[in-house]
């Protein structure tokens, strides 16, 4: 048996869409940024700190995305095949 204990919906904030979207230029960005590094032999540093930055920016997009978009949900599952 499953129920819903809790239920928030989506946030509808501007502050938040800006921030995905500037997020997602940055992320536009490191891509330029690193198709430059490779094709220009770069050194390899440059390259881990600019994938690194990467990936920490598709994780925030990640984290705003469900604060946008998915409704917040707390459930409480119960069952005798739990155990």
């Amino acid at each position: 048996m499953r129920e819903i204990i809790s239920e928030t919906p989506p946030r509808e904030s501007r502050l938040l869409t800006g921030a995905f979207v500037v997020l997602a230029l940055a992320l536009i960005w490191v891509a330029f940024a690193f198709t430059l590094e490779v094709f220009g032999a770069a050194n390899p540093v440059v390259l881990g700190v600019n994938l690194a930055s990467g990936f920490a920016i598709l994780g925030l997009m990640t984290i705003a995305y469900y604060r946008l978009f998915v409704p917040h949900r707390m459930v409480l599952e119960q069952d005798e095949d739990l155990w």
